[in-house]
C-alpha cells in the first residue's frame, strides 16, 4: 500500500518527534509512553530499510556490502549513544534531557539523506499485479507487533509469558489465514520452511546470539558500576572498544562472505562472543583491564554483528521482492525479543545468586557462564543444520514458485 521509502521516512520522522518530546516530559510514566511511541517509529523504519537493501542491490559484491553497511548501524549507533550518554550523565541533574534533544537532532541526518538518496518504488509499484489482493491481516499484524513489544519488558515474568502466548498465537493465526482465507498473511509460513528451513535456523541463531550478547553486555555494566564502583563515564570508556570493533566486524564481513562458507563464519562469530563472557566469568580478582577484559570486549561484537549481517544476506536471498520488508520485520522482532530475554535471564540469575551467596561477584560470574552457554548454542546450529550451506551470497530459493526478480550473481 505504501512505498518502502515512504515508510522509512515516516518511521524516522515519528522517532524524531517523540524523541524531542521525551526531553520535555516531567514524569516517568509519560516518558515510558513517549519512548514507546518513538520505538514505534524505529519499528516502522527498520523493516523498510531491510526491504530497500533487498530490492535495490541485486548483484554482488554490492549486495553484500549493502547488508554489511546496514549491520554497521548497531555498533556505530551504540558507540555514539554510549559516548553521548556517558557525557550527558556526567554534566548534571538534567543531562538526560539534553541527551534526547541531541538524539532527536541526529535523526534529522538519515531523514534528509534518505529523502535525497533512496530511490523511489515507482518501478516496483508499476510492475505489481493491479488485481493484487489489498486486504490486510490486521489481527496478525497486532499479534506479532504486540508480542515483540511486550517482550521488551521480559524482566516481568507475567509479561514474558504474555509475549510468548501472543507470538505462538501469531504462528497459528498465520497458518489459518494462509490456508483457509483469501487474506494475504503477514508472514507466509512457507518462508520458514524454504531450503529445508534455513531461514528459520538463521532466525533461531539470531535469537540466541542476541540473548547472549545483550545479557553479557548488561552484566559488564553491572561489573564495573556495582562491583568495581566506577563512574558512568569511566564505564563508557571501558566498554567502548566493543562497538568500535563491531564496526570492524561488519567491514570484515564484506571480505569474508565471498571467501568463507557461511556456517563456519556463523559458528566462529558465536564462539567469540561466548569467549567474552567466559573471560569475565573466570578472570582472577585484581587482574588488570588490559590483561583480560579488553580482550573479551574485542571478542564480544563479532557474534551479533557478523550473525546479523550474514543472516540478513541469507534471509534476503530466500525471499521474493514483496516479502523483503516482512522478513526484515521478523528479523528485527527476533533480535528485539532476544535482547529483552537476554537482559531478563542475566539479571534474574545475577540477583538470585548474589542474594543467596552474599557475593555480587559470584552472581556476576554465574550469569556470565549462562550467557556464554547461550551464545555457544549458535555453534551446533550453524555446523549441524547449516553445515552443507556454501557462501552466504550464493544462497537461493530451491523451489520454482517465485515469479519475482531474483538477485543475479
Amino acid at each position: 500500500m505504501y512505498s518502502r521509502k515512504f515508510l522509512f521516512l515516516l518511521g524516522l520522522s515519528i522517532t524524531l518527534v517523540f524523541t524531542l518530546i521525551s526531553g520535555a516530559i516531567p514524569n516517568l510514566i509519560g516518558i515510558c509512553i513517549v519512548r514507546a511511541l518513538a520505538g514505534l517509529g524505529t519499528a516502522i523504519a527498520t523493516p523498510a530499510s531491510f526491504g530497500i537493501c533487498g530490492v535495490t542491490f541485486r548483484t554482488e559484491p554490492t549486495r553484500t556490502v549493502a547488508f554489511a553497511v546496514l549491520g554497521m548501524g548497531n555498533p556505530i549507533g551504540g558507540t555514539v549513544g554510549m559516548i553521548l550518554g556517558g557525557i550527558m550523565a556526567s554534566i548534571g541533574e538534567h543531562g538526560w534531557r539534553l541527551l534526547f534533544y541531541v538524539l532527536g537532532g541526529l535523526c534529522v541526518i538519515p531523514i534528509v539523506v534518505g529523502f535525497l538518496v533512496i530511490p523511489s518504488d515507482k518501478h516496483y509499484v508499476a510492475t505489481r499485479n493491479p488485481n493484487q489482493n489489498k486486504q490486510i491481516d490486521w489481527l496478525g499484524g497486532f499479534l506479532v507487533t504486540a508480542g515483540g513489544h511486550v517482550a521488551d519488558f521480559a524482566d516481568i515474568p507475567a509479561l514474558l509469558a504474555l509475549s510468548v502466548i501472543l507470538l505462538v498465537c501469531f504462528v497459528f493465526w498465520e497458518a489459518f489465514v494462509e490456508r483457509r482465507t483469501s487474506i494475504p498473511p503477514v508472514a507466509k509460513l512457507s518462508l520458514f520452511t524454504r531450503n529445508k528451513g534455513q531461514g528459520s535456523v538463521v532466525l533461531l541463531m539470531l535469537f540466541f546470539i542476541w540473548i547472549g550478547t545483550n545479557g553479557t553486555f548488561s552484566l559488564i555494566s553491572l561489573f564495573y558500576q556495582e562491583y568495581q564502583r566506577v563512574s558512568p563515564i569511566r564505564t563508557t570508556l571501558y566498554v567502548v572498544p566493543a562497538p568500535i570493533v563491531g564496526v570492524l566486524a561488519s567491514i570484515i564481513v564484506i571480505y569474508l562472505v565471498p571467501r568463507v562458507r557461511a556456517p563456519f563464519l556463523l559458528a566462529t562469530a558465536g564462539l567469540l562472543t561466548g569467549i567474552c563472557a567466559m573471560i569475565y566469568a573466570v578472570e582472577p580478582e585484581g587482574l588488570t583491564y588490559w590483561a583480560a577484559e579488553f580482550i573479551g570486549l574485542i571478542c564480544l561484537p563479532f557474534g551479533p554483528d557478523m550473525t546479523t549481517a550474514i543472516g540478513s544476506i541469507i534471509i534476503s536471498n530466500l525471499c521474493d521482492d514483496d516479502e523483503q520488508s516482512v522478513m526484515g520485520a521478523l528479523l528485527q522482532t527476533t533480535i528485539q525479543v532476544g535482547q529483552a530475554i537476554g537482559l531478563c535471564v542475566a539479571s534474574l540469575i545475577e540477583q538470585n545468586v548474589s542474594q543467596s551467596s552474599g557475593s555480587i561477584l559470584q552472581g556476576l560470574r554465574t550469569s556470565f557462564f549462562a550467557t556464554m552457554a547461550l551464545s555457544w548454542i549458535t555453534i551446533p546450529l550453524a555446523l549441524i543444520f547449516l553445515g552443507k550451506m556454501g557462501f552466504a551470497q550464493e544462497v537461493r530459493r530451491k523451489d520454482s514458485s517465485s515469479k519475482a526478480a531474483r538477485p543475479h550473481f
